[in-house]
């Protein structure tokens, strides 16, 4: 999915390229050079190793030992958005 994808509930915006996060700057050296405004990376052994995404299209939050997940991202065009999840539903897991 191409990192500025659209996303249920928030508008496309043409000039937001996306966000890198810790399980993509865990593969590389990270330098910040903020007086020219540039991000350098250079990757560690194995960055390029697949990672392990379930697929589902979407993320949640879940208190910690909560049988609950508050759905805060629902991808367009993944299985979850075919299956009319939303952002804003809860899911329980079951017994």
């Amino acid at each position: 999915m191409p990192i500025n994808a659209s996303v249920s509930g928030r508008p496309r915006d043409p000039s937001y390229a996306g966000t890198i996060g810790g399980e993509i700057l865990t593969r590389f050296h990270l330098v910040l050079d903020y007086a020219h405004h540039r991000l350098g990376l250079t990757p560690y052994p194995g960055a390029d190793d697949r990672f392990g995404f379930d697929g589902s299209g979407l993320a949640g939050l879940s208190p910690p030992e909560s049988r609950t997940m508050e759905i805060t991202t629902v991808y367009d065009g993944s299985p979850a958005a075919a299956a009319g999840i939303r952002c804003r539903f809860t899911a329980t897991a079951g017994p």
